[in-house]
């Protein structure tokens, strides 16, 4: 009985689970409605919060600055132009002059001579526009090279092209007090190769960046008043060397931002949505997830309760049609038992009364005063064998309809007993996840600052001031469920440093060829403990003093670079486009503070700090 127990319990316990009703679903609501009751999830959840994660797809698409095109092979361009210019105008002047002088040489005593006066006229007709004849023409005419006012009208226009250079700021607008991009290219009419793309980002102020207008008139008032038509010649040379791409800008935040999400992680039997709250998007979003994790639980449960019930019905399909087996067998080999048996019947013959006998042993029985008493008790006990066999015919189907009904309530009853039993296990459980409301909570408040100021080029060069602070009051989290939150701004915890004060700060003034910049770290102070640290460590950490605080940290850095020009003349070609840099890190070569060791904290060094101190390097870049 014991065994006949065990071995239908499994199935009886399944199809009662599988009778019970089910839980119920995850409420409908809509963005905007207001929660009726606490919504708990049974299991954990992570979904994506969509309003943190726009905040963050927002962020990280400020990162990634404004791209403008650059293109420095445009200088040379602009001077290769302007020497053409002079050397085609200088070579048509002094032909139409021998012309013009019956094909003589000119002489100094030809200055302002009626014919000189009237090829000036005639070559100024196919000549630049605002050509400097005034200073070139009596060096023409003198024999003499024209190199030093050629050089003379080039370096402004090197210099100001030297900084990017866009045809018009209103049509293309920059952000307004923002770094951009500076993306070198080989052309401005052409896309941008992968190479250039994945290059080292130049990062410069959209101040320093100038309109076509602005950068002639630039060279116009390099040059002195007496000069003024040199100055205008020289600027008509200047054209843009810079395009703003705001479609290659949305390219690069989009793909900064594919597949990025800000995930919200729910643990089991935490509150996704309090009583009273309106349903934002993020409640929207974990109501959904568990609809799902629920719709999805509920179908994987009942498979495998389907699965488990269809496997013990197979089983017990298999016991039942092998005792039927057993049962027909026994039943044909009983009636197969009875039929064989000798027939015990009296026959009434011609010649009298016989018994049926097998052959050759039948024995006739002849007539006597007595036959008809045998013939009587013959009959009597015939009717009583045939009586006999029904009788057990009948008395073994009815045994084993008894036995088989008797199984078929016993296990109906068990079935329901368990059934009973598991309905109140689940209804036990439901009542204990609905008193479960111990959800982790974390709560950060941080405020950044960043200002950039551009002082315009001058005769001293130009500067860049730049500070970027960050201010975080507050990153509060519950150390555990349940457990109140502990704020651990200014010191140590969940994995990291939370920086009340963090900044930098610095400049770079830029003269030529030559840029120098200096940039300032500062790192506030704070704790060197976790405030959940056990006592040992906390106290290890006391003893230096100061309360456990780390002091404030300052690091200063230094950088030179220089510039090589486009001059390919000779050797010049190995640096021709190139930047040297040589860079200090800590130049003051200060010391990080130190801190005992324990068990959270495997190094004697501030983690902010660097032990190396003071640390040079020394960079070379070049354009092909």
């Amino acid at each position: 009985m014991d065994t006949l127990r065990a071995r239908w319990l499994p199935w009886a316990l399944a199809a009662a689970v599988s009778l019970l009703p089910l839980r119920a679903s995850v409420p409908e609501y809509r963005l905007g409605d207001v929660v009726v009751e606490d919504v708990v999830t049974p299991v954990p959840l992570v979904i994506v919060d969509p309003d943190a994660t726009d905040a963050l797809k927002q962020k990280l698409a400020q990162d990634v600055l404004f791209v403008v095109r650059h293109s420095p092979q445009t200088t040379l361009a602009a001077e290769v132009r302007l020497r053409a210019a002079v050397a085609d105008t200088r070579a048509r002047f002094m032909e139409q002059m021998q012309t013009a002088l019956s094909g003589r040489s000119p002489a100094e005593s030809d200055l302002g001579s009626p014919e000189q006066v009237a090829v000036v006229k005639k070559v100024a007709e196919t000549a630049p526009r605002q050509f400097p004849f005034a200073s070139f023409v009596p060096v023409w005419i003198r024999g003499q090279s024209d190199e030093t006012l050629t050089a003379a009208l080039i370096q402004p226009v090197r210099d100001v092209m030297a900084q990017p250079v866009v045809g018009s700021k209103t049509e293309s607008p920059l952000p307004t007090n923002q770094p951009v991009r500076l993306l070198a290219v080989r052309s401005l009419e052409d896309a941008p190769t992968p190479r250039e793309l994945e290059g080292p980002v130049q990062r410069i102020s959209a101040g320093q960046i100038l309109s076509l207008w602005r950068a002639r008139r630039l060279v116009e008032t390099s040059f002195p008043a007496a000069q003024d038509a040199m100055g205008r010649f020289a600027a008509s040379f200047v054209q843009p060397n810079a395009v703003p791409d705001s479609e290659l800008t949305d390219l690069l935040r989009a793909r900064r931002m594919e597949g990025v999400t800000a995930n919200e992680t729910f643990v089991a039997a935490q509150v996704v949505a309090r009583k009273g709250q309106r349903v934002d998007r993020k409640a929207l979003a974990a109501l959904a997830a568990l609809r799902e994790k629920s719709m999805i639980g509920a179908l994987q449960s009942k498979l495998a309760q389907e699965q488990t019930v269809a496997s013990q019905l197979s089983r017990q399909t298999v016991w039942i049609a092998v005792g039927l087996g057993v049962i027909c067998v026994t039943l044909l080999l009983i009636l197969w038992r009875l039929r064989s048996r000798p027939g015990g019947a009296l026959v009434l013959t011609s010649g009298g009364l016989q018994q049926a006998l097998p052959s050759g042993d039948r024995m006739s029985l002849t007539e006597s005063p007595g036959s008809d008493a045998w013939r009587q008790r013959a009959l009597v006990a015939e009717g009583k064998a045939e009586r006999a066999q029904d009788a057990i015919r009948s008395g073994v189907l009815g045994w084993m309809k008894e036995k088989l009904y008797q199984t078929l309530f016993r296990h109906r009853a068990e079935l329901l007993s368990a059934q009973q039993r598991a309905q109140a296990e689940m209804s036990e459980l439901e009542r204990r996840l609905e008193h479960l409301h111990t959800p982790l909570q974390k709560r950060i408040t941080a405020y950044d600052i960043q200002a950039d100021y551009t002082v315009a080029p001058q005769s001293w060069g130009s500067l860049q001031l730049y500070a970027i602070g960050t201010y975080q009051p507050e990153y509060a989290f519950a150390v555990q469920p349940g457990a109140p939150l502990v704020n651990i701004a200014g010191g140590q915890g969940a994995g990291g440093i939370w920086l009340k004060w963090k900044a930098n700060g610095g400049f770079n003034w830029t003269k030529g060829p030559w840029t120098v910049g200096w940039n300032a770290q500062y790192i506030g102070a704070h704790l060197g403990y976790l405030r959940t640290s056990p006592a040992a460590d906390a106290t290890s950490i006391l003893n230096l003093g100061n309360n456990g605080e780390i002091p404030t940290q300052v690091y200063h850095d230094f950088s030179l670079s220089y510039k090589t020009g486009a001059d390919r003349t000779g050797w010049r070609w190995l640096i021709a486009n190139s930047q040297f840099t040589v860079g200090v890190q800590n130049v003051f070569n200060t010391r990080p503070p130190t801190m005992p060791l324990t068990v959270w904290n495997l190094s004697p060094i501030d983690s902010l700090g660097d032990a190396r101190l003071a640390r040079y390097s020394l960079s070379f870049r070049k354009q092909f």
